[in-house]
């Protein structure tokens, strides 16, 4: 048995960030199957990072006394995790500054809008290869997926 000790409250932020982010690692881990693919032993390294993660992280919870613990699974229940991206800028600004935050669900509605745009669109293939909107639309992530001809990926039309 574990040898069990109060949690301090920077020891329970962290751990409450570490059990986020396996959280995130276990719900993500089959997105990036075809990259991982791509990467010698990938697959291999992030479920072993995933299992290691876990075995740390059940090793910590057994060291925390059982009224702690209750608490701070309900604390972990309630977590929840923001991604953002800094803004730019002064470099005195506090890192905890976002710039503007667009819902998936917005960029999925612009996405769909652009599409239809670039469905009608008249350019010919090397029009269509050095189309601003297309530049700007591969920045967005989305599903649309490359071409291996190298034409848009947003034009519909063939």
């Amino acid at each position: 048995m574990s040898q069990t000790k109060r949690l301090t409250a920077s020891e329970r932020e962290a751990l409450l960030r570490m059990n986020v982010a396996m959280e995130i690692l276990m719900r993500d881990i089959h997105e990036l199957d075809q990259r991982a693919k791509l990467v010698p032993y990938a697959r291999r390294d992030l479920a072993m990072l995933a299992a290691v993660a876990k075995r740390l992280l059940t090793g910590f919870r057994d060291t925390i006394p059982d009224n702690q613990l209750r608490t701070y699974l309900n604390a972990l229940n309630a977590a929840s995790y923001v991604v953002g991206i800094k803004r730019p800028g002064a470099p005195t600004r506090n890192e905890r500054d976002y710039g503007m935050w667009i819902p998936y669900e917005v960029l999925n509605a612009l996405l769909a809008g652009c599409h239809d745009h670039c469905m009608m669109c008249d350019l010919d293939k090397a029009g269509r290869r050095a189309c601003p909107l297309k530049k700007a639309l591969d920045i967005i992530p989305n599903d649309s997926e490359d071409r291996p001809d190298g034409d848009c990926p947003y034009y519909t039309l063939l």
